[in-house]
C-alpha cells in the first residue's frame, strides 16, 4: 500500500513538474512574442517593389518610380534609417498618404524634420488622413509646415506632372474614411492622360473605379498592425486578445522602465494605463473594432487590408504604413515603403 501511494505521489510530482515547465515555456514564448512586436518589428523597415502597367502611359513615363509612405504617426526611426532608405531609392515622385501626425503627437516641427530631407525628382505630395483632423492643429499651420518641407498638399485637387511633351495627373482627395473626399472636384481640369489617385483609406476604391482611375495609392489600415491568422474572423476572441495584449504591453513597459530605465520609449506609459482602464470598461467594447486587429475601415471594405488589388480596370495598393496607433506594436505587419515602377502597355 505504501509502495502504491509512493508511486502515485511520484507520478503526481512528475505531472506537476511537466505542467509547470509547459506553463513556463508558454509564458516565455508569449513574453518573447510581445517583446518582438513591441521592440523589434516596428523598426523592421521593409521595401516592397511593385510593377504597375498603365494602358496609354506616355513612353516618357515608362520606368517612372513612385515611392509611397503612409501613417507615420510621429514615429522616428533610429539612425536616420527612413531618410537614408527613401533617398537611396531615388524616387521620381514621393507620395505621403496621410496620418503624419495624430491627436497624441502634435509636434508640427516633425513635418519639416522628417519630410524636409526627403528627395524626389518631380516633387513630394501629401493628402490628409483621418488622424490629422483630430490633432487640434489648425489646417493653416499644417499646410504651412508641409510647404516649408517642400511638400505639395493635394486637397481634393490635382497636379499635372509633365515630361518631354507627355504628362500624367496626380489627384488627391481628403480622407475617405471620414467622408471628406470630393473626387469630382479633385478631377476638375484633368484629361484623358493617366491619373494616379492619392487617398488615405481604401473606401475610395469604388468611386475611383467608376471614374476609371488607373492607380489608387492608400494607407490607413496599417496592414492590420497585429496579425494573428484566423483571429479577424472571430470577433469575440479578438476582443479578449486585444485586452491581453494591452495588459502585456503595460507590464512590458513597467519592466523596461525598472530594468533599463528607458524613459524615452516609455513616455506614453500613462496613456496605456488610461487605455487599459478605458478598454476594460463595458462601454469600451463598442470601440473594439477600431482598436486592434482590424483595418479600421467602413463595412464592406475589410478585405482591403494590405497589398495590391484590382477592381475593374483600377489598381489599388494599400500600404501598411510606418507608424503605430493604440499600441506601439506590430506583428506580421512590418513598416513598409512601397515603390511603384510604371510600365506602358
Amino acid at each position: 500500500m505504501k509502495k502504491h501511494n509512493f508511486s502515485m505521489f511520484k507520478s503526481l510530482k512528475k505531472l506537476i513538474f511537466w505542467i509547470f515547465s509547459f506553463t513556463l515555456i508558454v509564458l516565455a514564448a508569449f513574453i518573447s512574442l510581445v517583446y518582438y512586436a513591441h521592440e523589434i518589428e516596428p523598426q523592421k523597415l521593409t521595401v516592397t517593389n511593385v510593377d504597375i502597367t498603365i494602358p496609354g502611359l506616355p513612353r516618357q513615363f515608362a520606368g517612372l518610380r513612385i515611392v509611397q509612405i503612409s501613417d507615420l504617426h510621429g514615429k522616428v526611426f533610429s539612425d536616420n534609417k527612413l531618410t537614408d532608405q527613401i533617398n537611396k531609392l531615388n524616387p521620381d515622385i514621393l507620395v505621403i498618404t496621410g496620418d503624419v501626425l495624430d491627436s497624441r503627437f502634435t509636434d508640427i516641427t516633425y513635418i519639416e524634420r522628417v519630410l524636409g530631407p526627403l528627395q524626389a525628382k518631380y516633387g513630394k505630395f501629401f493628402v490628409y488622413g483621418n488622424n490629422e483632423y483630430t490633432s487640434k492643429l489648425s489646417r493653416k499651420e499644417m499646410d504651412a509646415a508641409y510647404k516649408k518641407a517642400g511638400v505639395t498638399v493635394l486637397s481634393n485637387s490635382n497636379f499635372r506632372v509633365g515630361k518631354k511633351g507627355g504628362h500624367l495627373w496626380l489627384v488627391g482627395v481628403e480622407d475617405p474614411n471620414t467622408g471628406r473626399e470630393r473626387l469630382d472636384k479633385a478631377l476638375t481640369g484633368t484629361d484623358i492622360a493617366p491619373r494616379i489617385l492619392l487617398a488615405h483609406s481604401p473606401e475610395i476604391i469604388n468611386k475611383a473605379r467608376d471614374k476609371k482611375i488607373d492607380l489608387v495609392l492608400v494607407g490607413h489600415t496599417h496592414g492590420g498592425q497585429i496579425n494573428i491568422p484566423g483571429l479577424a474572423e472571430r470577433p469575440a476572441l479578438k476582443d479578449k486578445v486585444n485586452l491581453v495584449l494591452i495588459k502585456a504591453n503595460l507590464l512590458l513597459n513597467r519592466v523596461l522602465k525598472f530594468i533599463l530605465n528607458h524613459q524615452d520609449s516609455l513616455a506614453n506609459l500613462d496613456l496605456w494605463n488610461d487605455q487599459l482602464a478605458l478598454y476594460s470598461s463595458r462601454s469600451a467594447k463598442l470601440l473594439s473594432s477600431e482598436l486592434m486587429f482590424s483595418n479600421n475601415v467602413q463595412p464592406g471594405f475589410e478585405q482591403y487590408n494590405a497589398g495590391l488589388f484590382k477592381v475593374g480596370d483600377t489598381a489599388m495598393y494599400v500600404n501598411r504604413g510606418l507608424g503605430e496607433t493604440r499600441l506601439p506594436m506590430r506583428l506580421f505587419a512590418p513598416p513598409e515603403i512601397s515603390v511603384f515602377t510604371l510600365i506602358s502597355r
